[in-house]
């Protein structure tokens, strides 16, 4: 099943997948630039924001959300790139209802979930980055003399079926095979 709205449905797949004999909804979603796209990119965070709110049971769902700007350890403040309010959207919602502290799904972000668990591991982060990124999968602005600045582009959401039992985001190991973004990689378990 692909996303039914929304200005590219090709870039959401969504399937049904049997675990255990529990009907779990699975999702990838793939945002488009907003420096390519525009505000097709916020459009179509609100239409996946809009179906996941309606879907039943358990659900995960893994993305390249090309946001947030600001990934602050407390959600509170998270701030997305395309933000209900910002002047460019001309008064159309943002993927911060995907995505941000005004998110409209029931889903949480996988990490952070993790970090609720796993106090030290918080704790470390706030020490080493209090500005944030929560963790690295991507570089923006990376040039010859510049490595670029660390961004959590990419996550794994989870419904509150769902534990996060360890979760990562190798970056140099992704890199090193050729991508350009991070892999996250979770170990999850059904509660």
């Amino acid at each position: 099943m692909v996303l039914d709205s929304g200005p590219l449905p090709e870039q959401v797949l969504t399937a049904l997948v049997d675990i255990g004999g529990i009907e779990v909804t699975v999702a990838s979603y793939h945002a488009p630039p907003g420096v390519t796209w525009f505000e097709k990119k916020p459009a179509q965070a609100v239409a996946f924001a809009q179906q996941l709110a309606a879907v039943v049971g358990p659900v995960l769902f893994g993305a390249d959300a090309n946001t947030p700007r600001v990934d602050a350890i407390d959600f509170a403040l998270t701030r997305t790139h395309w933000h209900t309010g910002a002047r460019k959207l001309k008064g159309a919602p943002g993927d911060d209802l995907l995505f941000g502290p005004e998110k409209i799904h029931w889903l949480d972000d996988g990490l952070r979930r993790y970090l609720e668990t796993h106090p030290a591991e918080l704790s470390k982060l706030q020490a080493d980055r209090p500005e944030g990124p929560l963790a690295v999968s991507y570089r923006t602005g990376k040039r010859k003399a510049h490595p670029g600045t660390d961004r959590r582009f990419d996550s794994i959401w989870v419904s509150n079926h769902f534990a996060v039992d360890a979760i990562a985001y190798p970056y140099d190991a992704s890199i090193a095979a050729g991508s350009d973004h991070a892999a996250v990689v979770a170990d999850l378990s059904m509660g």
